[in-house]
């Protein structure tokens, strides 16, 4: 109805709601609860296969056996260059999402009797591939999902394994400064660090004036906008009454509580794609602009999953998302206070699906988890409905 190109809109609806129509068609049949863990499990081989076959590529095609070789390195979080490689057809972002999700669905494997070793070879390889990606909303979302399959499985015990595990190698950490290492270059990377070309160039490698010519002192460059490099022409003669041509002094980091760049809060840029956002939804606020708007009115990605639906279908349809993804979180939590009741396959397969859950939920923030036709949604859809499914399993007619 508001889209300036209805029948790109109508492709992306068509697609999105496919995904619902399917499960429907899926539980709509006998033994709902049975289906809906096998499509869950088949998700989960093609995942670790994903991860499994990138890793390998990483190592033909990219520089991972140089990392492997030097472990140290990892915590720089060094892009793994997949943009390049693949044309332009895969993201550093989405290697990390790959690789993320098998970390979560391997460690939750250690708990099973069967296959372990195995799912320590998927595991270890995951985070090497998580690691070498340097995708940042992974790293965040990656955290709670370990985290409540650690404490779902583990229980209070895990708890204080996991305690003593960060006691004994904080000291480790800090006597080494790998945990500065970690934090500004993969939490933090490119803004701690000036761009390259803003350093103070030592005296005396700048051409001082010729004659009387008066030189106005030049203006500072913007630390968004790369330097463009030393002049071509040095003298051998110090000028100790010129002043430098790049001063990185004139552009020090601000720091919120010491730690935290407060650049890191224009999130690399989307805040201002928010901004924008909510801006143009102001015309449209009920129903929004249809499926691809952002694209189509914005010519960007909005990078979060509410304002992916509040620029798509307005106010109603993101009301009907975000009650999903709280309904979700609510009937998870109720079947992790009842794990007891479920048979171990089941139990098992709860828990994977909250730290699935817990990382795609984190991950929304970043980008349009769910709220868009991708791979996310053909992970998240599933998840929602199999723990709507197991809450509340339909019972069969008596014959």
């Amino acid at each position: 109805m508001k889209s300036p190109d209805g029948s790109l809109a109508f492709k992306w609806v068509f697609l999105y709601l496919s995904v619902p129509l399917v499960l429907w068609a899926i539980v709509s049949g006998p033994d709902p609860l049975g289906h809906l863990q096998r499509l869950i499990n088949f998700n989960s081989l093609l995942i670790i296969l994903a991860a499994t076959g990138l890793f390998a590529i990483a190592l033909l095609k990219l520089k991972l056996p140089e990392l492997i070789f030097n472990p140290p390195e990892f915590l720089e979080c060094q892009y793994g260059g997949w943009y390049d490689l693949t044309s332009g057809r895969l993201r550093d972002t989405g290697v990390g999402r790959y690789a993320a999700i098998s970390v979560i669905i391997a460690l939750s494997g250690l708990w099973r009797p069967r296959w372990r070793p195995v799912w320590i070879f998927v595991l270890a390889t995951s985070m090497a591939l998580l690691l070498f990606s340097g995708a940042r909303g992974a790293f965040g979302g990656i955290v709670p999902g370990m985290g409540l399959v650690v404490l779902a499985n583990g229980g209070k015990k895990a708890v204080i394994a996991g305690v003593a595990v960060i006691i004994l190698l904080t000291p480790l950490a800090l006597s080494t400064g790998a945990h500065r290492t970690f934090i500004n270059n993969c939490i933090f990377s490119g803004l701690i660090t000036p761009p390259i070309g803003l350093i103070t160039p030592p005296i005396g490698l700048i051409t001082p004036p010729k004659g009387n010519a008066q030189v106005a002192d030049p203006a500072p460059v913007p630390a968004t906008e790369q330097a463009q490099g030393l002049p071509s022409e040095v003298s051998e003669e110090p000028a100790t009454t010129q002043k430098p041509l790049f001063q990185t002094e004139l552009y020090p980091p601000e720091y919120l509580f010491g730690v935290v760049p407060k650049s890191f809060f224009r999130f690399t840029g989307r805040a201002a794609v928010w901004v924008d956002g909510l801006r143009l939804i102001k015309d449209s606020p009920v129903i929004g602009y249809g499926f691809h708007a952002d694209r189509l009115l914005l010519n960007t990605h909005m990078h979060n999953s509410v304002m992916q639906a509040l620029i798509q279908t307005g106010l109603l349809g993101t009301l009907l998302f975000i009650s999903a993804m709280v309904m979700g979180w609510v009937l998870l939590l109720k079947n992790l206070r009842n794990l007891g009741r479920f048979p171990s396959e089941q139990k098992q397969l709860v828990i994977q699906a909250g730290g699935i859950l817990a990382f795609l939920t984190v991950r929304s923030f970043p980008e349009s988890t769910g709220a868009f036709f991708g791979v996310d949604w053909l992970i998240l859809a599933p998840i929602l409905l199999y723990l709507y499914t197991v809450n509340f399993p339909r019972r069969e007619p008596k014959t």
